[in-house]
């Protein structure tokens, strides 16, 4: 700080004070560190709850999918035994499951429609029948490469209630479906998803799917990406 001293009428009067061009950039200075370092605080704390949200998401369609497949492939086959007060009004086609490497398509009997079933499809002929299966966005088959924006695949299900393909989850990179035994007791699902949002790794994720095999598979754009596994054992098999 520098006193500046007026001269009039012969004397001095009353000092004022200022500042050197120096301590004014040296505070200039000291000021852009600052704000620096508020910006990279605000990006950090961004991209974090970014990084959060997305995996948040991944996890939660990857949860709900695996519920709804679970829910549906242990019923397959399942029908009233003869003696039943209420029998299978059809007969359930043979074998009740068919699957490829990435769709499945099941069917059991559920004769009975009232709203306090737990399953409650109601079929015009007593056969529940469910598929799910994996399209991909930009055309083609699985794995779904993703050529653009969110361009991957969804999870798709198709029942005799839905009237066509709905859309179960968004995010979908490939599918596998295991089928064990013959007849078919138990049925491993694997599921690979893809975050819709880009840039929330560090750097591109590699995952080998499906598990177990010599195939790898990288996320474009720095997605998250993530595997779910599960195996369901059929009821009565």
């Amino acid at each position: 700080m520098k006193k500046i001293y007026q001269y009039q009428h012969g004397e001095y009067i009353a000092p004022q004070q200022g500042f050197t061009l120096v301590e004014i950039l040296a505070a200039l200075v000291i000021s852009l560190f600052l704000i620096a370092g508020v910006i990279q605080l605000f990006v950090g704390t961004k991209q974090t709850y970014r990084g959060h949200d997305g995996l948040s998401r991944i996890q939660e369609n990857g949860r709900f999918a695996l519920d709804a497949m679970t829910r549906d492939i242990r019923m397959t086959g399942y029908q009233p035994h003869r003696s039943s007060a209420i029998p299978c009004p059809s007969t359930l086609p043979n074998p009740p499951i068919q699957a490829t490497s990435n769709s499945i398509q099941i069917q059991w009997c559920d004769p009975v429609t009232a709203p306090s079933t737990p399953y409650q499809c109601t079929p015009t002929n007593g056969i529940c029948n469910r598929s799910y299966l994996v399209i991909c966005n930009s055309g083609g088959s699985p794995p779904c490469t993703g050529g653009g924006d969110n361009d991957f695949g969804d999870l798709i299900l198709n029942s005799e209630t839905s009237g066509g393909n709905q859309k179960l989850i968004e995010g979908v990179a490939d599918m596998r479906i295991t089928p064990t035994g013959n007849p078919v007791t138990s049925v491993t699902i694997d599921l690979l998803l893809v975050s819709s949002d880009q840039f929330l790794a560090t750097q591109p994720q590699t995952v080998t799917f499906p598990p177990g095999s010599a195939t790898s598979y990288t996320a474009p754009d720095r997605r998250l990406v993530q595997i779910f596994s599960t195996t369901v054992a059929i009821r009565n098999r």
